[in-house]
């Protein structure tokens, strides 16, 4: 599970490395979780043990329209 204040990083990460503006779900929840396992030393699938010229793919929908007001009350 991710916190909501996980979820606005992600957002806002999202927003500032790819310059997608996404709603605040589902895109960000998937991120979110993924910075969540990946940065934890007990993760599954820390970042450390995913080789370097590997990719990771997540689907993102929903554009960051449909719910401006998160973003407009940061």
């Amino acid at each position: 599970m991710v916190s909501d204040e996980e979820i606005l990083a992600a957002q806002n990460w999202l927003a500032n490395s790819t310059k997608a503006f996404l709603s605040n779900r589902p895109a960000p929840h998937r991120f979110a979780g993924l910075f969540k396992c990946s940065d934890s030393s007990g993760a599954a699938y820390s970042f450390r043990e995913i080789p370097e010229a590997s990719r990771i793919v997540c689907t993102v929908t929903g554009h960051g329209l449909k719910d401006p007001d998160v973003i407009i009350g940061e």
